[in-house]
């Protein structure tokens, strides 16, 4: 008996389903494979938080700061004001609370990590255990170094009202990122805005490597650095010049008629302007200069660079908080950087020292010299202006990968470290009369 045109369109259907549904299927069990295969080849989905993926903004004080109410989870919420906290607060504080500002970088932030591992709620713990009804807040921002931090502090950090601010000097927060002199115009071209499904997929990527992979071209260097692909022809050198092109006669006769017209057209588009009454001058643009390659520093030359541009910093935020009335602690760098094997040197997240790896020769060399000038600068400058010092080199000389205070990026802590951190801060709060009824004198040690 012959079908019927609706049983043989169903038909179709059914089979289209059950093919689309095998051949989902297979796709799976491919995936499953390949991610299984990655893993053991000790590739690891990528942390959105980790790698730059952050809820920043625009910000045309601070340069960007952080989303205000992003409440996605308790490693990237923020309040109102876009301070990594899941409490809201207002600018004047209640009557009988110290409140007191933590600012610096993703340290501070406390990247991967629970806020009551952060340094803010660590020194809060230790001021509250001490009997000090306390606020301590946390103002660190992802990507933030000493330029970032000297804004906030003299356009926002007053108005919170803190009865002391805490900088946090990592590695990060000591190199000044000076932005471009010419003016940014566009946006987009500082922040990228995702849109709904690009930012759902990027989520997902955090569970999966193959996802990772498919998202994220270093992950994706990674992945064929595993099977030495691609193959490289022989007697290749990649520093070898490129062959130039050389456009044909016809190629070259119509890339001519197509300038003249777009000027000829261009010449036509004026005509309809507004006539020059004689009131203004056109002014043709200025030839452009020939660049001019900077002069190699040498070691003196640029440690004394850095002593001005960090110095200059420093010496502005003390400044500024002097006269605000606000007492102001700068904590030197700690890390492992003395006490180092190179395979966790190498480990290290240690980009800034570019420079100075090249003038010393040697990136341990760099580093000890770095951490000993920087902290230096900030302990000196501090002082001078009545700032408060809470000085960590001599501890940084001392510690290891082994006190387990340090994460493997040389920059972070761990969970022990970031609780040391501010219990350290607290602890010189309480040392200097945060919490004592006498009123609270700026001092610097």
């Amino acid at each position: 008996m012959p079908k019927n045109k609706l049983t043989v369109f169903s038909e179709m259907v059914v089979k289209f389903l059950r093919l689309s549904f095998l051949t989902l299927l297979i796709i799976l069990a491919v995936g499953i494979i390949f991610e299984i295969g990655l893993r053991a080849r000790s590739l690891q989905p990528q942390n959105l938080y980790r790698v730059g993926f952050s809820a920043t903004v625009l910000d045309k004080w601070t340069g960007w700061a952080m989303r205000g109410g992003v409440g996605v989870n308790e490693y990237a919420v923020t309040n109102a004001y876009g301070l990594h906290e899941d409490r809201e607060i207002n600018l004047q504080k209640p009557q009988g609370l110290k409140r007191v500002l933590i600012l610096g970088s993703s340290v501070v932030w406390g990247l991967g990590e629970n806020l009551k591992n952060t340094i803010p709620r660590s020194a809060q713990r230790v001021l509250e255990e001490s009997g000090c009804a306390s606020e301590v807040l946390n103002g660190g921002g992802q990507g933030y170094n000493i330029l970032n931090t000297n804004s906030f502090v003299i356009t926002k950090a007053h108005q919170f009202n803190p009865d002391a601010i805490a900088i946090v000097m990592d590695m990060q927060m000591l190199f000044p990122q000076f932005p471009p002199t010419n003016p940014i115009t566009d946006e987009k071209a500082v922040v990228k805005q995702l849109g709904y499904f690009e930012g759902l997929y990027k989520k997902v990527t955090e569970y999966s490597v193959v996802l990772t992979v498919m998202d994220n071209v270093w992950k994706r260097k990674d992945f064929l650095n595993l099977f030495n692909f691609p193959a490289k022809p022989k007697n290749w050198n990649p520093k070898d010049p490129q062959p130039a092109i050389k456009k044909g006669f016809l190629e070259t006769k119509l890339s001519g008629i197509a300038d003249d017209g777009i000027d000829l057209f261009n010449k036509g588009l004026n005509k309809l302007k507004q006539k020059d009454t004689g009131q203004s001058i056109a002014i043709s643009p200025a030839p452009p200069l020939p660049k001019i390659t900077p002069k190699r520093l040498t070691l003196s030359e640029y440690e004394e660079k850095r002593k001005r541009e960090l110095g200059g910093l420093i010496a502005s935020i003390s400044a500024f908080s002097n006269k605000m009335n606000i007492p102001i602690y700068f904590i030197t760098p700690y890390g492992p950087y003395f006490q180092v094997a190179s395979d966790d040197l190498n480990k290290f997240s240690l980009n800034m020292l570019g420079e100075a790896k090249k003038l010393h020769g040697d990136l341990h060399k760099a580093l000890k010299r770095e951490v000993e000038l920087s902290s230096a600068i900030v302990k000196n400058v501090a002082k001078e202006g009545n700032a408060h010092v809470l000085d960590m080199f001599p501890y940084t000389k001392k510690a290891s990968m082994a006190s387990g205070h340090f994460s493997t990026d040389g920059i972070h802590f761990s969970k022990d470290g970031y609780n040391h951190m501010g219990k350290v801060i607290a602890n010189r709060l309480l040392k200097d009369g945060l919490c004592s009824n006498d009123s609270y004198v700026m001092r610097a040690e």
